[in-house]
């Protein structure tokens, strides 16, 4: 779902840079998006200026579990978050990226 998630907020990309973004090695991520476009999760195109670069991007099939997805999530941090004051909410998220930072 990851993938699904960056082509949908990114948008079109390139298999290259959509790659780079989940670091996902290129053979790896060809067979994952061999699928992906198999059950009409996404599409490809050849570059028009470069036949070897792949453009890739969701079908609304994709988008509309993608919105699905992301409503569910607006409404599980809405309720995780209920009564906790913007403060707190900006200590939590200092120590969370501490944290990240340290692992």
């Amino acid at each position: 779902m990851e993938l699904l998630a960056w082509i949908a907020v990114a948008g079109e990309s390139s298999q290259v840079e959509l790659g780079e973004r989940v670091g996902v090695e290129g053979p790896t991520l060809a067979g994952i998006l061999a699928r992906m476009e198999r059950d009409c999760w996404l599409e490809r195109y050849s570059c028009p200026n470069d036949g070897r670069c792949k453009r890739i991007f969701a079908t609304g099939k994709a988008e509309a579990v993608w919105n699905r997805m992301a409503d569910c999530s607006r409404r599980v941090r809405k309720r995780a978050v209920a009564g906790s004051s913007e403060n707190d909410l900006a200590a939590l998220k200092q120590v969370c990226a501490t944290i990240r930072d340290n692992l």
